[in-house]
């Protein structure tokens, strides 16, 4: 963590809010089995918290404002203060972090003897939970005592005042590249200009990207799969272009100037926080969604570029130059109705209006649901129009559905087709009702009360036999009839599967998957892909191709709060996605990834309040490539094809 300033206060004009007793119910509250208090070594004495660490056992305590004896809102508040004395000689290292629902506002401060600390709390709205922090946290590793006398907050005026400027950046912080005027934006655009001319694509690429120095296939027109040899139970596989040219999907996600929800942020009720909004009249009135949202990088291309079109240009140019191949999921319509790269288009099943199921955070269709057949007929005689186009690789349906436990019986509500279905099944397993409850070992009275189980499940291994059953015919008929009804009307390009999260799902999901998928797509959120891990989705889904849908890290920047997951310097950046993708392209059925995504996210967060808003993308808000990310790119996309070759001969 880098250090922040920490101002150093009296008591004038203070406002004591804590508790009579906050120190004990504090040490109260982390005896109570809390894990984050978990390796502090503390002590209340009287109204005083006393924290201490010796070599090897940092001091920490982590628990809600409201265990200090402060209030959960902060509004209107400027500092939080700590009336702190170390009870050493050597000087403490002392960190407090105000930790909001999606990133940290961190102090860390020198101290020793007696202090008063004072700390501004006017970025707090960056964490991503207004001025309502989610925890605090106080830490030190230096060994010694700290006593904390005091902790509270204090309110000089009513004023809010901004943190976010009028380019969409963080008001209070500078760093190299930060824009402070227009002028300087139109100075960037034209130096870009000049230096992405002098960027020569890949060489050795064929009019899709694909690799013309490798192995040659049948071109078909279209993208499609080449399986190669199966060793130790792994297949080796590529992606082939229409001209039959092997090809490995190297892409991004998002790109788009605006989107609802995903590209905008809420002004509505904290105007305060933003130092200017766009003008709501000329071209700046795009950058609106709504009458309460705003993409600040949407009024940024405008001013940079002249135009969202010219934007989209540029932005085709540079993908190309840096050696990028793919359009990933979440490019807009204007996007793909003009790009010259190979895309990717997203599709919902759980739309519309047939039944559906909350499993987990996710929201299913009830696929046994005849509605949803027709739902899904309807949505994807859509495709029809995109059938010649030699471009699109195929369509992705669904994004990190909660397939790990989906808990059927316990969420399905009555008079649901999966329950009739259920019913269904069971009446045609068993002849009566004496031979279910010999399986089950239970007393049901009525097949009704059978098709109404949703808890206090049976144990024996004829229930959970006919459970899985049931989960094993969900699994199959969602991947089944999406794969045939998208055949249906596109016969001509790939179901791109449903973009599961990383971690392993049941085996019958993912051979389902398998089964009717063309390849198996997940979001793989990690340092680099795990091959063991990479491995058993292979295995488990039939020998099926892999594409990483989603892949990042976020930056390490003064651009925004650090999150509340590790973050990189943008040195450590471009060693990441190097690796990544070398260790991804060196296993045999893997075809691709796909960065996550092209900007960063907002500062004050994305759709609503709490939103993800981390520094994320290929771009800043400004439209800034981060230069070391873009250098990796370069470097991979000229590499990727010997990577993987080296394993699929």
């Amino acid at each position: 963590m880098k250090p922040l300033a920490l101002l150093l206060v009296t008591f004038a004009f203070a406002t004591a809010l804590q508790g009579q007793h906050w120190a004990m119910a504090l040490v109260s509250y982390c005896q109570s089995d809390n894990l984050d208090c978990q390796g502090a070594s503390y002590s209340v004495d009287g109204k005083v918290l006393i924290l201490s660490a010796t070599d090897g056992a940092p001091a920490r305590l982590t628990a809600p404002p409201t265990q200090y004896g402060l209030p959960q809102d902060w509004t209107g508040h400027d500092s939080l203060y700590l009336d702190v004395h170390v009870t050493t000689k050597a000087a403490i290292q002392l960190k407090l972090e105000l930790i909001g629902r999606r990133s940290i506002l961190p102090f860390q401060v020198a101290i020793s003897d007696k202090h008063s600390l004072g700390l501004p709390l006017q970025e707090l709205p960056l964490a991503g939970s207004s001025y309502s922090p989610v925890e605090i946290k106080i830490s030190f590793e230096t060994p010694g005592s700290v006593s904390i006398d005091r902790i509270y907050l204090s309110r000089k005026g009513n004023e809010l005042r901004p943190v976010v400027d009028t380019f969409g950046q963080r008001l209070l912080q500078d760093w190299e590249g930060k824009v402070y005027n227009t002028a300087q934006l139109k100075e960037l655009a034209a130096s870009e200009a000049v230096t992405l001319s002098a960027i020569a694509p890949p060489d050795n690429r064929d009019q899709f990207g694909g690799w013309k120095g490798g192995p040659t296939f049948k071109g078909t027109g279209f993208f499609r799969l080449e399986k190669g040899q199966t060793t130790d139970s792994l297949t080796s596989w590529w992606l082939v272009t229409p001209e039959g040219h092997p090809f490995w999907s190297l892409g991004v996600t998002g790109l788009r100037s605006k989107y609802p929800w995903s590209d905008v942020t809420p002004f509505k009720d904290r105007i305060h926080l933003f130092q200017a909004l766009p003008p709501q009249f000329g071209p700046a009135k795009t950058a609106y969604e709504g009458t309460d949202h705003v993409s600040f990088f949407t009024w940024n291309i405008i001013r940079k570029w002249g135009s969202v079109q010219q934007w989209r240009r540029v932005s085709f140019e540079r993908l190309q130059r840096w050696g990028m191949n793919t359009l990933g999921n979440w490019a807009s319509d204007a996007v793909l109705e003009e790009t010259p790269l190979p895309y990717t288009r997203a599709l919902r099943s759980n739309s519309g209006t047939a039944t559906k199921l909350r499993l987990g955070q996710s929201t299913f269709p009830d696929v046994f649901d005849a509605e949803w057949a027709f739902h899904l007929d309807t949505l994807f005689s859509n495709t029809a129009q995109w059938k010649a186009d030699p471009l699109l690789l195929g369509y992705f349906v669904d994004n990190e559905m909660h397939w790990n436990d989906p808990l059927l019986l316990e969420n399905a509500e009555e008079n649901r087709a999966l329950r009739a279905y259920w019913v269904k099944q069971l009446k045609g397993k068993y002849e009566n009702l004496e031979e279910l409850n010999k399986s089950w070992g239970t007393k049901i009275n009525s097949w009704e009360e059978a098709e109404k189980i949703h808890q206090d499940f049976p144990t024996t291994e004829g229930f959970q036999s006919d459970l899985l059953r049931l989960e094993k015919d969900f699994a199959e008929r969602y991947f089944q009839l999406i794969a045939q009804t998208l055949a249906k009307y596109d016969p001509n390009h790939l179901f791109l599967g449903c973009r599961f999260t990383r971690k392993l799902k049941p085996g019958h999901v993912i051979e389902s998957a398998g089964k009717w998928a063309d390849l198996i797509s997940i979001n793989v959120y990690s340092y680099a892909p795990e091959k063991e891990e990479m491995e058993s989705w292979h295995k488990l889904s039939g020998g099926r191709p892999i594409l990483i849908g989603e892949h990042h890290v976020p930056l390490d920047s003064k651009r925004q709060l650090p999150p509340k997951y590790p973050n990189f310097t943008s040195a450590e950046r471009h060693e990441y996605y190097l690796n990544y993708v070398q260790t991804w392209a060196k296993m045999p059925f893997a075809v691709g990834c796909h960065w996550y995504q092209f900007k960063d996210q907002s500062l004050t967060g994305r759709g609503t309040i709490g939103g993800e808003n981390q520094t994320i993308g290929l771009v800043d808000i400004t439209d800034q490539p981060h230069q070391p990310l873009i250098d990796a790119v370069r470097k991979a996309s000229r590499q990727m094809y010997i990577w993987h070759h080296s394993v699929t001969q």
